[in-house]
């Protein structure tokens, strides 16, 4: 199945298809109010994520069509991975005055934990294949030169990837 973004109702809303186009389409939402962003699949084919232009992950249960809001935040959330079991979703959280922080959420539970603590940039959270581990992208290397033409600290280079068991 091929999971989508169709304006065929007269508002933006997720469908799915036989990826070889044939059969019916069917709608999996309903009642849109904003735009949404890269529809994916959890690795069970059961669920269907994304973000949308109200800030909000979400997801929906392709057999029974509920939608369930994940978080909102204070701007768009378009950093996410599902876990290998598809029992959690990663996220960056971000922020409008603040460092984003990459937050886990349990499917089982419906609560939220952050995995980092806000102080450094973060992005790109990606499950180990046994999903033990959550790698990411964080800019906290800081070896400073001076700039040549404005006697100013440079910072190169600060991105490395991290993990959290």
């Amino acid at each position: 199945m091929v999971a989508y973004v169709s304006d065929a109702s007269g508002e933006d809303e997720i469908w799915i298809r036989p990826q070889d186009g044939s059969g019916t389409p069917t709608r999996l939402t309903h009642n849109a109010d904003t735009y949404k962003y890269a529809p994916g699949w959890s690795p069970d084919s059961k669920r269907i994520a994304w973000g949308d232009k109200r800030n909000r992950l979400q997801y929906v249960d392709v057999a029974t069509q509920t939608v369930t809001v994940v978080d909102t935040a204070s701007l768009e959330i378009l950093d996410w991975t599902w876990s290998p079991d598809s029992q959690w979703l990663a996220y960056v959280q971000p922020e409008a005055r603040k460092f984003p922080v990459i937050q886990l959420y349990s499917l089982a539970s419906k609560e939220k934990v952050a995995a980092t603590d806000g102080w450094f940039g973060v992005s790109s959270p990606e499950f180990s294949s046994d999903g033990k581990l959550l790698f990411f992208v964080s800019e906290r290397t800081f070896n400073p030169t001076y700039g040549q033409t404005e006697w100013n600290h440079i910072y190169n280079d600060m991105a490395s990837v991290y993990f959290v068991t």
